[in-house]
């Protein structure tokens, strides 16, 4: 499709494309942050809210907004422009975030994480298409190594951060800590004026999103809720085969639409498919670790909120490196090196994790967090770059909807699957469990294992996909 505008690369100074990447890595931070940081406050939400059965949908009803409308978000930004898109989700996910921290009841603050999923769902893909988009070719892979490095430091502080407010001030404040970082990013943008190519495409299948978003939401609802109620109940069963069904009829309908909401036939190329499934396994991996190690520390090694959080910093220092030696090692020979590495690393680390939980052994789950650390940064960056720089500029919101779709399908995914391993042997969130710290570490533990298998798996399946896979062209 044919861009509208001169080329970004072209037309931004090098002090406008830095202040576009701080701008973008804000708010990549902001959306990761926000689901590390509340883990960390679960336990105190719902002491303070009740309804402890429910508490696991604070983060996954914000991971299912986002898996569900990313695809839409990636449209928006092709046909309206990348920054109109952006400055739209951020006002959003600000409004969102203000109200998160008013709520009253776990209903309210889950209704209130929907919105704010949907604020990121604009900005993500927009943001991602918008780093490649302003540097050249030779520099994206750096450039999108600052973008998902950085933002995963925020992730990996998260705990730190949500353990300090929710110690020190109170729950609201992980919350309400994204409206200053909204602010400064909504001056950055205003201040770089980067250039927003829209695709030439203007029809979109917007019925198809009528199939697509329901269908998500009731494969995830129904596997979350057989967590709660159990495995046998023909309700939960009966909401994943209608998501299914739901979700099949939105791939044959995009397949054969002339204007798709999602393209999906871009899953053709070997590359893109690869880079998407990689894109989502490691969200599925960090998100459902991230909900359930704060747990473990608190419930069942009698850690503090901000002692649990600072526990969790052995994800902090090789974030501080990893993802540019990923960018490093994608600008010189493409995603194969880094992909096959990372999963390979991220393989290792939920072994170590599941031996940390089931003998509830801290120096374990370090050595496996570090190694959670590394993968993700190798892995996360380069796919990113490497999907997106396949297509035309004007196309990569597109692109960058199809696998961000994955990212968060794969979050919200690794949230309800990993739920579910853990409820076959204890029920971990509410203050009223009545399982002991060793039941509990040991159903963690479950969760551990599963995703330990899934890694395994990525493996094999990244060393199959990228099998010949070259470096993209300029």
């Amino acid at each position: 499709m044919a861009a509208v505008g001169p080329a970004p690369t072209e037309s931004l100074s090098p002090r406008r494309r830095m202040m576009v990447l701080a701008a973008m890595t804000g708010s990549l931070a902001m959306i990761l942050l926000d689901v590390t940081a509340v883990g960390i406050a679960l336990p105190t939400i719902s002491m303070e809210l009740g309804g402890s059965g429910d508490t696991a949908w604070v983060v996954n009803a914000y991971c299912l907004a986002l898996a569900s409308l990313v695809a839409i978000g990636g449209k928006l930004g092709d046909q309206l422009g990348k920054v109109s898109t952006f400055v739209g989700g951020v006002v959003i996910f600000a409004t969102g975030s203000a109200l998160c921290g008013l709520s009253s009841s776990i209903g309210m603050l889950v209704a209130m994480r929907v919105l704010q999923g949907l604020g990121a769902a604009l900005m993500q893909p927009a943001s991602a298409a918008m780093v490649v988009s302003s540097f050249p070719e030779g520099r994206r892979g750096a450039a999108m190594g600052v973008y998902v490095g950085v933002s995963m430091l925020f992730m990996a502080a998260g705990p730190v951060l949500g353990g300090a407010l929710t110690g020190a001030l109170s729950w609201h404040w992980v919350f309400w800590i994204n409206l200053p970082i909204a602010a400064a990013m909504l001056l950055l943008i205003a201040l770089a004026r980067p250039a927003s190519p829209k695709s030439a495409e203007r029809g979109t299948d917007w019925c198809g999103a009528l199939l697509f978003v329901p269908g998500m939401v009731s494969v995830i609802y129904g596997l979350q809720g057989a967590t709660a109620v159990g495995w046998a109940n023909l309700r939960c069963w009966g909401s994943i085969a209608i998501g299914v069904v739901l979700v099949l009829a939105f791939v044959r309908r995009q397949l054969n639409h002339p204007s798709p909401l999602l393209r999906l036939r871009l899953l053709a190329q070997r590359p893109i498919l690869s880079d998407a499934l990689l894109i989502g396994f490691t969200q599925f991996a960090i998100v459902g670790s991230g909900v359930f190690t704060p747990v473990l520390l608190q419930r069942t090694m009698g850690f503090s909120p901000l002692r649990a959080g600072v526990a969790t910093l052995p994800l902090f220092l090789p974030l501080v490196f990893i993802p540019r030696l990923g960018g490093r090692l994608y600008d010189r020979g493409g995603i194969a090196a880094p992909a096959k590495l990372g999963t390979l690393l991220l393989t290792g680390a939920f072994v170590l994790l599941f031996l940390g939980a089931w003998w509830s052994s801290y120096p374990l789950l370090a050595m496996g967090m570090a190694l959670l650390g590394a993968g993700t940064g190798l892995v996360t960056g380069p796919a990113n770059t490497d999907a997106l720089s396949r297509v035309d500029q004007a196309d990569r919101g597109q692109v960058s909807g199809l696998t961000q779709t994955f990212r968060q399908f794969g979050a919200a995914l690794g949230v309800a699957t990993v739920t579910a391993a853990v409820h076959l042997k204890a029920t971990v969130f509410g203050p009223d469990v009545r399982a002991d710290g060793t039941q509990i570490a040991q159903a963690i533990a479950v969760g551990y294992a599963v995703t330990a298998v899934a890694a395994c798996s990525t493996a094999i399946l990244a060393r199959f996909l990228l099998r010949d896979v070259r470096r993209v062209s300029a």
